[in-house]
């Protein structure tokens, strides 16, 4: 919740010792995996017989189909509104080849998202960062990502 209040403000502050974690949203690939498997069974059973299994999926998971397709619209709608690219909640996830579930990154970065008028840190979000304030921050479960010099993310 923290990174759409903090996405949506004027001005960012963020104070020496503070983080802000990005983690995930309604777009992040396994929900969409979600949401594709029960449109696909849906669809199929429109048109065919489904097999009893997928009839308990489709029943298990209908609530969850909506409930998260109605969250998907928000968030589209949300971030379209405030104008920032809203892949940075969920870039480490998907770009590193390690699944990083927590992170955060320096405010050049999330300039590249739309982010700006960021008040923080001049090394705000970098590896040595959170090494700096790392009992604060997970036991140093949070990590800090960026992009290399051939445009890949690397998460430190």
């Amino acid at each position: 919740m923290q990174h759409y209040i903090f996405t949506a403000g004027a001005r960012k502050i963020i104070r020496d010792g503070a983080v802000v974690v990005w983690h995930g949203s309604m777009e992040q690939r396994n929900l969409i995996n979600d949401q594709e498997t029960y449109r696909l069974i849906l669809e199929k059973k429109s048109t065919q017989n489904i097999t009893a299994e997928e009839d308990h999926y489709l029943e298990k998971n209908a609530r969850k189909y909506e409930y998260i397709k109605k969250l998907r619209d928000q968030q589209s709608d949300f971030f379209k509104k405030i104008g920032v690219n809203e892949y940075v909640t969920r870039i480490a996830q998907e770009e590193t080849n390690l699944y990083k579930p927590d992170w955060t990154m320096t405010k050049q970065m999330m300039e590249t998202f739309n982010i700006h008028s960021i008040d923080a840190p001049d090394d705000y979000g970098s590896a040595a960062y959170l090494k700096r304030i790392a009992p604060s921050v997970q036991n140093g479960h949070i990590y800090s990502i960026r992009r290399d010099a051939s445009g890949n993310v690397t998460a430190e």
